[in-house]
């Protein structure tokens, strides 16, 4: 593993570490101890993504999850999961879901699009 998929790999498990937090670009770049442009291009580099919608990917993910194994309301999780209101969040997870969040609770699981894991940098 390169020196920058390992840079890239400490900085997921710290914001995956961190994601009820508000975290930012600004946040992430400080925690490396590089530039934000040069974190943005490490991580657009192993992951393909930028670092802001890595973090807006991995909370609708979070929050899904949190839809499918607890009772609490849309909004709670929607709260939770850093959505300054149930509308923000039901629109994030709609554009990124293809359905509302209470569909893919009451479905159990969402057909149209896979879940999005944690990036693997060995598997190419």
């Amino acid at each position: 593993m390169n020196r920058q998929t390992q840079i890239v790999k400490a900085l997921q498990t710290w914001i995956e570490a961190n994601l009820h937090h508000t975290l930012s670009v600004s946040d992430v770049a400080e925690k490396s101890g590089y530039s934000i442009w040069h974190v943005q291009r490490l991580f657009r580099q192993v992951t393909h993504k930028g670092v802001g919608e890595y973090i807006r990917e991995r909370r609708l993910i979070n929050a899904a999850t949190a839809l499918l194994t607890s009772n609490a309301s849309v909004l709670s999780v929607a709260l939770q999961y850093g959505y300054e209101s149930q509308h923000a969040f039901t629109r994030s997870f709609r554009n990124y879901f293809s359905q509302p969040p209470g569909s893919w609770r009451r479905s159990g699981c969402c057909t149209a699009t896979p879940l999005f894991s944690v990036i693997d940098p060995s598997s190419g």
